[in-house]
């Protein structure tokens, strides 16, 4: 694909994500707060979230994220097999993450 057209693709791809999230505004399936931070391009760390949240403690995110290095197992995976965090809360703050 030559770049003339390349770019041409990325227009026509930003043209449907702008008349998309005109639709879910007009619909009221999601604020203008929600589409901000779910088109913003930094996402928080989970990690981060947890802390904030006093859901977990520092050192505690410090060692599951040691094994993370080692296991390459998904974080909130290894805070609920270490009994640190049920489900349910990893659930609704993966919800926030977005």
């Amino acid at each position: 694909m030559i770049q003339s057209q390349l770019q041409q693709e990325l227009l026509e791809i930003q043209k449907k994500n702008q008349e998309l999230a005109a639709q879910l505004l007009a619909k009221r399936i999601v604020s203008s707060e929600e589409l901000k931070q779910i088109l913003s391009p930094e996402r928080s760390k989970l990690g981060e979230i947890l802390i904030k949240e006093k859901l977990i403690l520092k050192y505690e995110l410090e060692l599951a994220l040691k094994e993370q290095e080692m296991s390459q197992k998904k974080l909130g995976e290894i805070l609920i097999e270490r009994r640190i965090l049920f489900p349910f809360q990893l659930e609704r703050v993966l919800k926030k993450q977005v």
